[in-house]
């Protein structure tokens, strides 16, 4: 009887285990029932485009999360995509209006199961030189392979186009390398990141991450500043806010497929060890007494995910020196704040405005640098811009430029306040929801601080509360604005927590917060005091300078399902007349900037840097070269153009201290788009 006990006891233990897994499963399940039912319910309820998850909706979710997980079109077969095509396209709809979903249960459990047949195929494609001198073009497929044979083909063509970009940064880097040693290292990095984020799929992510993909992409959907946070990302955030999760205060650079140390701060872990210097690599990441962990080819995510963590605990981490030896280090994580209360890197801080008096035909124009609209506890952009503005006054400047170039936004209120330094007493723009509920954001300051001559600098990274502070300032002629077209983003988010009180696999917090994670939606458009929005166009400058840069991403209309642009009815506001004569400011302006050689040769480089990020990519090596030499060539003929032969006069304001601006004046003295914005707002003066 004993010894059929013992037979029994393995047979007993693996019931058990079915029945943990399948419970475990079902509890999965459930929530992520909840989330999805829950999130579509809220997103129809808020989401200002939002009135019904249709099959129309299931369609565009169902294309773009698998192309999202497969972007290379590489991993998935095409029967693959067309079996699951006929059984979820037009249901996953049905799924997020109450249904149990089933469509990223198969697709997770789909997509792991190919990623574990690439690392063959690729190992078998990278492991030998690529044939560089095909005359052949790689683009965005549209399609998935119908078989083995296709799918190896379409991995050379990826492979041989990354290695292809590789290859010519390190030529860019390091200059005269032969062709097979490029090739060869240049393979070797792309092979280490393909293994890293094969690596990092299997061991750093489980299904509750995967989940939080598809319902990002679900969000994004939606339009394209809508997202999920998950309950773990939720709480990481929050504890990076609260300065729980510290870190050594390095700044890493992927490297050929590995991370090396760019720079680091001053006063942290990693500067005061002695042992790190900028160059090092770091190699391994080991966490206590665990297994020191290889992180080549990693995502920087991951890495800093790796390397951050509870402030006042250590990681040790194996690093190499350009040299090619290796050492160890152990360091204590710290809170490393932006501000400086704890980690200060340099008495200039480049988060927050900074300021400069520019002394030009014997005037003096001030200038501040707007990097964002912030508010915290230690610094608030209007309080700021007061101080600023009362430097500059000591100065006796009559003449002030604002550059908001790069501005990404931020806090609405500080954005209402730092208006209301220029503007007093009134409306400044207006916010509709999704039920055609109005609001309209004034100032109710008394005073101004400065009614002298303003410009605003701005370029298509000036977005969000960056285009309305600009808009605003146009409608009311309150500041004559240059540059490129703003960003164009007039939408705003609200964050929303899932709440499930009756699903019996919530967590329960008793304060409240949120159990199933969060979702940012966007809820309300801006308009201005004329009732026009920027979204989409952007805030078309008064005076236009071409901009060579790539700008990718940043202008709202390149976006993928951006909200339309509209306008709705103005609002009384009153007129204030500074004194300036803005219209003919503006025809002298554009009529010097279009007759002025560099501006020209500038537009000729950005009108044929656009065309050329259009086009394939030559999968041949002397083409590739040739076609990246010439556009390198147009940016940096253009960055050169862009830098004035003699310098403006430019000093921090009495008081301020020179060290560690030089670089900050430098960039001042030498910008031909601030000496542009210089010369109009010293034109302004002579019209009042």
């Amino acid at each position: 009887m004993k010894r059929k006990l013992n037979y029994l006891i393995p047979l007993f233990m693996v019931i058990v285990g079915m029945v943990s897994v399948h419970a475990q499963s079902r509890k999965e399940q459930s929530r992520f029932d909840s989330i999805a039912h829950i999130s579509a319910k809220i997103a129809k309820k808020i989401h200002y485009t939002c009135n019904n998850v249709d099959d129309t909706f299931s369609k565009t979710l169902f294309n773009d999360y698998l192309s999202t997980l497969d972007s290379y079109h590489g991993i998935f077969l095409q029967g693959d995509v067309e079996d699951l095509r006929k059984k979820y396209e037009t249901r996953l709809d049905d799924e997020f209006n109450g249904a149990p979903l089933r469509f990223f249960f198969e697709v997770d459990q789909l997509f792991r199961k190919r990623l574990k047949k690439m690392q063959p195929i690729w190992d078998e494609i990278l492991s030998s030189p690529l044939d560089l001198t095909k005359r052949e073009q790689y683009q965005s497929p549209n399609g998935y392979p119908d078989g083995l044979d296709a799918q190896k083909e379409r991995w050379r063509q990826v492979f041989t186009m990354r290695v292809q970009s590789e290859m010519y940064q390190i030529m860019m880097a390091q200059g005269n390398v032969s062709l097979a040693e490029l090739e060869q290292r240049a393979r070797a990095a792309v092979w280490r990141r393909f293994r890293g984020y094969r690596v990092c799929f299997w061991s750093k992510r489980d299904r509750e991450d995967s989940f939080g993909d598809y319902m990002t992409q679900f969000c994004k959907t939606l339009d394209a500043h809508s997202y999920y946070l998950g309950e773990q990302s939720a709480k990481k955030k929050k504890d990076g806010i609260a300065g729980i999760r510290g870190g050594i205060g390095v700044v890493l650079t992927d490297v050929e497929g590995r991370m090396q140390v760019t720079s680091m701060v001053a006063g942290a872990a990693a500067a005061q060890s002695g042992k790190m210097n900028v160059g090092d690599v770091i190699v391994t990441v080991r966490e206590g007494k665990s297994k020191a962990e290889d992180i080549s080819g990693y995502e920087h995510y991951f890495v800093s995910d790796l390397i951050g963590g509870t402030q006042g605990t250590k990681v040790t981490l194996g690093c190499e020196r350009p040299d090619g030896s290796r050492y160890s280090v152990t360091l204590e994580r710290v809170q490393l704040t932006q501000g400086g209360t704890t980690i200060s890197s340099s008495a200039f801080n480049s988060s927050v405005i900074n300021t400069a008096v520019i002394e030009k035909n014997g005037q003096k124009t001030g200038y501040i640098l707007l990097p964002s609209f912030y508010s915290d506890p230690v610094n608030e952009t209007a309080r700021d811009i007061v101080k600023a503005l009362t430097k500059l006054q000591n100065e006796n400047v009559s003449a002030l430029v604002i550059d908001l170039r790069n501005n990404p936004g931020g806090a609405e209120g500080a954005c209402i306040a730092a208006m209301g330094e220029f503007l007093s007493r009134s409306p400044l723009f207006q916010n509709r929801k999704k039920d055609g509920e109005l609001k309209i954001l004034t100032s109710y300051k008394k005073n101004m601080n400065f009614t002298g001559s303003l410009v605003l600098l701005v370029n298509p990274a000036t977005r969000s509360c960056g285009d309305m502070f600009t808009q605003v300032m146009q409608e009311y002629g309150r500041a004559l604005v240059i540059g490129a077209p703003t960003g164009g983003k007039g939408v705003g988010q609200a964050t929303v927590p899932i709440l499930d009180r009756k699903n019996p696999y919530a967590p329960v917090y008793n304060n409240g917060g949120s159990s199933f994670g969060k979702l940012v939606l966007t809820t309300v458009t801006f308009y201005g005091v004329t009732g026009n929005s920027v979204q989409q166009k952007g805030v078309i400058p008064d005076v236009l300078l071409p901009d060579y840069k790539n700008y990718s991403g940043m202008r709202e209309a390149d976006r993928k399902y951006p909200i339309g642009w509209d306008s709705i009815a103005a609002v009384e506001y009153p007129f204030w007349n500074f004194g300036f004569d803005l219209e003919s400011v503006k025809k002298k302006m554009q009529a010097e900037v279009n007759n002025d050689t560099i501006y020209q040769r500038i537009a000729e480089n950005e009108a044929w840097l656009r065309k050329a990020r259009q086009q394939p990519v030559s999968l041949n090596w002397e083409e590739y070269v040739a076609s990246r030499e010439e556009i390198t060539k147009r940016i940096q003929e253009s960055a050169a153009l862009a830098q004035l032969k003699t310098k403006l006069s430019v000093r921090v304001p009495v008081g301020d201290r020179t060290k560690d601006r030089e670089g900050f004046l430098n960039g001042i003295s030498t910008d031909i788009y601030i000496n542009t914005a210089t010369d109009a707002a010293l034109e302004l003066l002579k019209t009042r």
